[in-house]
């Protein structure tokens, strides 16, 4: 008797798996469907000539990655100061 549950019990099981593949997989046809009916992507927008001019003149006075390095240092720390103010204010060790 046990052995006729134990296959019941694991037929239930496979069943249920079986139906579970059937729906992921169902709605991955169904996600294909739809993005198949989507329209393409369009093309890059063409950046104005003004924008264009403004940027090189930018260029040209002078290098900023200094700056850009600067900043995303200071940004980096201040990051890593309030990961470390987490825990310490859990603790009660700072305020």
């Amino acid at each position: 008797m046990q052995w006729l549950l134990d296959h019941f019990v694991l037929y239930i099981e496979q069943g249920f798996i079986f139906v579970a593949n059937a729906l992921i997989a169902s709605l991955g046809s169904f996600l294909g469907v739809i993005s198949g009916l989507l329209p393409s992507m369009p093309g890059q927008p063409s950046i104005p000539g003004a924008i264009t001019t403004a940027m090189r003149v930018a260029y040209e006075a002078g290098d900023v990655g200094w700056l850009l390095a600067y900043i995303a240092t200071f940004f980096a720390l201040m990051a890593g100061v309030y990961l470390v103010m987490i825990p310490l204010r859990w603790i009660k060790a700072a305020e």
